[in-house]
């Protein structure tokens, strides 16, 4: 049977007592409706894994023992930041969910030219609050022990200045070439652009500034199907799958 799986935020250390948070508490006593020692697995996110068992499942904040040495996991070979242009939320927290599962380093929302899905300040916290505990269950889920970065919203300018990466990739309808044909880096940024596709305007700005201009086949692939296949093809070609 499998265990339920809890991110924590404190260091793993056999023997020490962990307070869990609200949301995971809740969810332990009220709907798993877990015993005093039960066994569940506890990560930190940063690819760190061990057993803990609970002491107190009736507390508001449930405490648990760590009673096993923690296990590292083995970051993926190839590191790969996701920039993904806003979308319709529920379509936006899909693509989150499953490119966490594929084990992407880095999620940066970005506001194109064409974004129908506009964001603004008041709200941007609790999306990012959000967003973060989606990819937070798809990592319990899972058994990815790496929780993603996930960036404050950027516009495509700003993001391009704040990358670092010798591998960028933009994917759009109007390229001819195809991911099979290029040589990937270890660390690769990719960017997937709204519906409609990017501005001539901004696919000129990122081959200006070193992309390249990609495609992924001749369907139309709406935005978050466009994330997934381009994560997965990446693992593909990397030999992980």
């Amino acid at each position: 049977m499998n265990i339920p799986r809890v991110l924590i935020v404190d260091s793993l250390e056999i023997d020490s007592e962990v307070q869990l948070s609200p949301e995971s508490s809740k969810h332990l006593s009220k709907v798993l409706r877990k015993e005093r020692k039960n066994k569940i697995e506890v990560f930190d996110g940063i690819g760190n894994s061990c057993e803990a068992e609970i002491i107190d499942p009736l507390a508001k904040l449930v405490m648990v023992r760590i009673v096993s040495n923690k296990v590292h996991q083995t970051k993926p070979k190839k590191k790969i930041n996701l920039a993904l242009s806003l979308i319709k939320p529920s379509n936006f927290d899909y693509a989150i969910q499953k490119c966490t599962e594929l084990g992407v380093d880095k999620i940066v929302p970005i506001l194109a030219e064409r974004s129908i899905y506009k964001i603004d300040q008041k709200t941007i916290l609790n999306k990012k609050k959000r967003w973060h505990m989606i990819a937070q269950g798809a990592c319990e889920q899972c058994g990815n022990n790496w929780l993603p970065q996930i960036t404050n919203v950027m516009r495509i300018t700003e993001w391009i200045k704040s990358l670092t990466s010798s591998q960028k990739i933009v994917f759009t309808l109007s390229a001819s070439n195809k991911l099979s044909e290029v040589s990937l880096k270890e660390e690769i940024d990719i960017l997937i652009g709204p519906e409609g596709d990017l501005s001539i305007n901004e696919v000129e700005e990122l081959v200006k500034n070193g992309f390249n201009s990609l495609s992924l086949g001749q369907r139309i692939l709406r935005a978050e199907t466009a994330a997934i296949a381009s994560v997965s093809s990446i693992r593909a070609l990397s030999g992980e799958f």
